[in-house]
């Protein structure tokens, strides 16, 4: 959830919708929660990345297999 949690505030910045309103973002934001999978994380790979934001990245991928 953490990196949807960061996809939406990203995605909801006035300066990143565009020509689109909020609405048709969240419409965006339900398809991609609606095909995602919860992943659990078993290991920290911290600190393994040059951008430490990146580091969630890292762990999905490798929880995820």
């Amino acid at each position: 959830m953490a990196l949807f949690a960061a996809y939406r505030a990203v995605l909801l910045r006035p300066d990143n919708l565009l020509s689109r309103t909020a609405p048709q973002a969240e419409a965006l934001l339900d398809v991609l929660i609606s095909i995602s999978q919860l992943q659990e994380l078993f290991f920290r790979w911290r600190p393994a990345l040059p951008d430490p934001d990146d580091d969630l990245i890292l762990e999905l991928a490798v929880a995820g297999g």
